[in-house]
């Protein structure tokens, strides 16, 4: 029964199931996953409000949660980067040229060294 519940357990069960709800609301409609400083800067913006507003220091729970969060995200971003790799190939091109009533092809092949690739998952 929630009459039975604190108002620390109340906030906590609301924020992580709005979070959640919202999370997946935006992935289904395609948006991405934020840049990586934008994800820390909202992750230390809620506890540095937290704790210079509101005065309240943290306790165990707060540091494994952070631990937890900063392991997440550190695998979010490698996967991210790991999507996007570089790598060399080549294009060949075939132009068909007509000269004095007969047509030739002609293939040219370019050698592309550097170029990035970003997989969309």
């Amino acid at each position: 029964m929630i009459s039975n519940k604190s108002s620390v357990e109340i906030v906590v069960i609301k924020g992580t199931f709005s979070g959640l709800g919202s999370l997946i609301v935006a992935l289904v409609l395609g948006e991405r996953i934020p840049a990586i400083h934008w994800l820390i800067c909202v992750l230390f913006l809620g506890v540095a409000f937290s704790m210079l507003l509101l005065n309240e220091r943290p306790g165990v729970q707060f540091y494994i949660a952070l631990i937890i969060m900063i392991i997440s995200t550190y695998f979010m971003v490698k996967d991210t980067i790991e999507l996007q790799h570089t790598h060399e190939h080549t294009h060949v091109h075939t132009h068909l040229h007509t000269h004095t009533g007969s047509s030739e092809d002609h293939s040219h092949e370019h050698e592309i060294r550097e170029h990035v690739h970003a997989h969309v998952v």
